[in-house]
């Protein structure tokens, strides 16, 4: 299981943050009670340490703020992390909003209250994201033909775990997606594309269904005559494939303590490699894609660079028709990855990992045992257009 990264509030750049907290697992009392003294020393408002339950101990530090916004919780996380590595701390939780502390029914065995004392955060420089530039649905020059779903019907679904037991349900759903677009019915594409994702992934996890549907999914990709359907699946599949930059940060702390190389979960692997089979035939159609659909496309080919080095000129004459926005920036960080200019790609993705309602978490990319084209992929993964 993956650390699991809550954030309570919305962390917007320039929100007012009331209160800001991280949560550590640690092996024993005495080392909890020395992480607890550095977190507060540091400056920390309020550390408290307690057994978990699970045979070790729980620490956990919170600043009652004001500050604004993710950089300084960046910030924070940064500084803790870095504290409690020594001390065999793994960051289990993060959250940040409004809420006002609970006080706790009992005494805890570590409570170190500093009232009034915040942790250091220094100045930050407010980043300005360009504005979006309007990614045509014309011309499209994809010819629709009826999708091959025949598969559907030699796949045990209810031996695959899914969210909600099995995945027994993601044939029907499928058809009837693939119902719809032949329709086009565009109103209902949503709720349907929706009705087949939900089973695949949920908090960030994925699961087994997710690697076996990855096929159906770009078989619609490839077949769809409609450009928005189009655009829409070769998003999910860059969703599904971009996982596994994020399960390496996400374990790196772990790792670390265990001495061990960060690893992803078996079904992020999974899913990376099913989609990675299909990345060729999908980036094969990119002269007759519209624009809307050739930025997805883009992304999915910086994410296998062994499939998407064939069009770096194509998505270089695409950046250069659209120089000052956001897909801009965005292509110029997929040309990085093609190049292999990981440390360039971070640079690049800095103002973009804002765009969709988080952030580019820039204690993850610090973590250890993480390589520069981990990093550029997590940013790459962060760099969508959802306000």
């Amino acid at each position: 299981m993956t650390t699991q990264k809550i954030l309570a509030g919305k962390g917007i750049v320039g929100e007012r943050v009331e209160k800001w907290s991280i949560r550590f697992s640690i092996a024993d009392e005495v080392s909890a009670q020395a992480l607890a003294l550095e977190l507060s020393q540091f400056g920390f408002t309020r550390v408290d340490g307690y057994p978990n339950g699970k045979g070790s101990w729980a620490v956990s530090a919170r600043s009652y703020g004001p500050f604004r916004g993710v950089e300084a919780q960046g910030v924070l996380e940064r500084a803790a992390v870095t504290i409690a590595r020594p001390f065999g701390g793994i960051p289990e939780m993060i959250g940040s909003g409004a809420n006002p502390p609970h006080a706790r029914p009992k005494p805890l065995p570590i409570m170190l209250d500093r009232p009034g004392v915040q942790p250091p955060v220094p100045a930050l420089i407010p980043v300005v994201t360009p504005p979006k530039a309007h990614l045509s649905m014309t011309p499209d020059l994809v010819e629709r033909r009826q999708p091959d779903l025949s598969g559907l019907d030699v796949i045990d679904w209810a031996s695959i775990a899914a969210v909600g037991e099995t995945g027994a349900r993601i044939p029907d759903r499928l058809r009837r997606l693939a119902a719809i677009d032949a329709s086009g019915d565009s109103d209902g594409w949503s709720d349907a594309l929706e009705a087949v994702t939900e089973l695949l992934t949920n908090s960030g996890d994925l699961w087994d269904a997710a690697a076996v549907t990855v096929p159906f999914l770009a078989e619609l990709a490839r077949c769809t005559g409609v450009a928005a359907h189009r655009r829409d699946l070769t998003a999910w599949l860059f969703a599904l494939a971009g996982g596994v930059a994020t399960e390496l940060i996400l374990d790196a702390d772990r790792a670390a303590i265990q001495r061990r190389a960060p690893a992803a979960s078996a079904e992020v692997l999974r899913t990376y490699e099913a989609v990675g089979a299909e990345v060729g035939s999908l980036l094969a159609t990119w002269a007759a894609q519209p624009p809307a659909v050739q930025l997805q496309l883009a992304r999915l080919a910086g994410l296998f660079p062994e499939h998407g080095r064939g069009l770096r000129g194509e998505i270089a004459a695409f950046a250069d028709g659209i120089t000052g926005t956001r897909q801009h920036v965005i292509l110029h960080l997929v040309l990085a990855l093609l190049d292999e200019r990981y440390e360039d790609a971070v640079v690049l993705a800095a103002p973009t990992g804002r765009w969709r309602m988080g952030h580019l978490d820039n204690a993850w990319l610090d973590a250890p045992g993480i390589t520069n084209r981990a990093s550029a992929e997590h940013a790459l993964d962060r760099s969508t257009l959802h306000d």
